[in-house]
């Protein structure tokens, strides 16, 4: 498998640290008690819940006006953290989704990470269905990170009793320092601006046991001044509502949320043709469609490869122009040894004049064996995927959904023709034929760039075994 260097998203750099001395009951006369409460939150617990985010427009940069004009503009998340705090583990398991118009749900973060001797250390689901941890780095992939500072730790930590004021006897309030301290560490992935304000009210219920059971977070108004597409500068005002609600208090597992997936008898079938295709002859072709705010974009670049067990050859054309092609094209890529006794593959381009040379622009996909540039299809475990029934197809969820082709799964990292939007999948989808190949794989994207959505498809077909030759005798040309 290949290994890859994992970043983190941090929502803050804000060092929580562990409060001393001993904690003492609540408020006096109260059947409420804080100092257990506290200490029970402490050891960990799971917040899941909804923010509602609403953006006003206003007339000019003094955000005094409200612009008539413009309606009010909705979105919506939905989060889940749970955080351990137990004798042998720390960590935590994070998850925030947002909805577009449509109702459908796009990640915006998912990563269950430990604190390793105050490092961080992302867990994840190989595609071979295996846990693995790496060490996450900043932004320059040479440092680690410290755990404490990375706004990671369970909040209550940095909570006492004291810092709770009782309403009455079934609700309570928060500091609002510690209320601002909490929203920005979990939520500043969202919009760091606004989560680094005050709120502006919170409220908490206790159950009936004693425990915190829900509380209602308002923001104080974030204010922006941003250029839209038409280079016309628009003043923004955008105020937040997070509901949370409070379960597995003192008790809440984040290791146990990240296990590998369980046997899955429907999946046999796709296990079966992963395992097939692993070592053949390979032809795989990608065909991009992008659509800007519901409009296709009219050129869909399509890339097909050759695998034949010692070259690999490229063409990139735009679909439409499809059917011309029956040889050569001025795209035309190929990676192969330049001696025949070495191992190492070099890559060749072809001039205007048709003569193919070795090329020195390709320095940082060249030099390695013809077997680290396949996919690796045969290693994949078809358990991580999930079978919709009523269509007929299988699907990786979206937090596997957005690494999966840049580890070279399905589809090898390309020398030529990158695929911009990789980042941003939400959905890998297989079909397959009644003979049991692969009809298609179909791999979703969606791109929110904050003036215009981006959304679209990368089409996947595959053909492999002997009767898969390069298009054309490339060795009687290349000399």
């Amino acid at each position: 498998m290949k290994k890859q260097i994992l970043a983190i998203s941090l929502l803050g750099l804000v060092s929580i640290t562990s409060c001393s001395g001993d904690l003492t009951d609540g408020t006096s006369g109260s059947s409420v008690k804080f100092n257990d409460i506290v200490s029970k939150m402490q050891k960990g617990f799971t917040a899941s819940g909804t923010i509602q985010s609403k953006t006003i427009y206003y007339t000019d940069s003094n955000f005094n006006t409200v612009n008539e004009s413009r309606d009010a503009e909705i979105v919506n998340y939905t989060f889940s953290f749970t955080y351990e705090n137990s004798e042998n583990y720390i960590g935590m398991d994070r998850k925030i989704y947002s909805f577009d118009e449509k109702g459908n749900t796009h990640l915006v973060v998912d990563e269950n990470i430990t604190n390793d001797n105050d490092k961080v250390k992302l867990n994840y689901l190989s595609y071979g269905n295996e846990v693995l941890s790496d060490y996450a780095y900043d932004s320059s992939y040479i440092n680690t990170i410290s755990y404490g500072a990375s706004g990671l730790n369970n909040p209550f930590l940095s909570i006492d009793k004291n810092d709770f004021n009782l309403v009455s006897d079934i609700s309570c309030t928060l500091d609002n320092s510690k209320v601002s301290l909490m929203l920005y560490n979990m939520f500043s992935i969202i919009d760091s601006q606004a989560f680094n304000l005050p709120a502006s009210r919170n409220i908490i219920s206790i159950n009936e046991n004693g425990d915190l059971d829900k509380m209602i977070i308002d923001t104080d108004e974030a204010k922006y001044s941003a250029t839209d597409t038409s280079y016309v500068n628009q003043y923004v005002g955008m105020t937040y509502k997070v509901s949370l609600e409070f379960s597995n208090q003192g008790e809440a597992s984040a290791k146990d949320l990240m296990v590998p997936e369980a046997e899955k008898e429907e999946n046999k079938s796709l296990q079966e043709v992963f395992d097939k295709m692993e070592g053949q002859n390979l032809m795989i072709k990608r065909v991009l469609h992008a659509y800007y705010d519901g409009v296709e974009e009219e050129l869909n670049e399509t890339v097909r490869l050759y695998f034949d067990g010692e070259k690999i050859f490229y063409q990139s054309y735009y679909y439409d122009d499809e059917a011309s092609i029956t040889g050569v094209t001025d795209s035309d890529f190929l990676l192969m040894r330049q001696d025949p006794e070495e191992n190492a593959l070099s890559a060749y381009t072809r001039n205007s004049s048709g003569k193919w040379s070795v090329s020195s622009g390709y320095s940082g996909v060249t030099g390695y064996p013809y077997e680290a540039y396949l996919p690796v299809i045969g290693d994949i475990n078809a358990n991580i995927f999930e079978y919709d029934a009523e269509n007929d197809v299988y699907y990786l969820p979206e937090s596997l959904s957005v690494y999966w082709l840049l580890d070279g799964c399905m589809l090898p990292t390309m020398a030529v023709s990158q695929a911009y939007f990789f980042d941003y999948l939400n959905r890998v989808e297989i079909k397959l034929k009644e003979n049991g190949d692969i009809e298609y794989m179909k791999t979703s994207f969606y791109r929110d760039a904050g003036m215009y959505i981006i959304e679209g498809t990368y089409d996947i077909t595959y053909e492999y075994g002997p009767s898969v030759q390069m298009p054309y005798n490339i060795d009687s040309e290349v000399k």
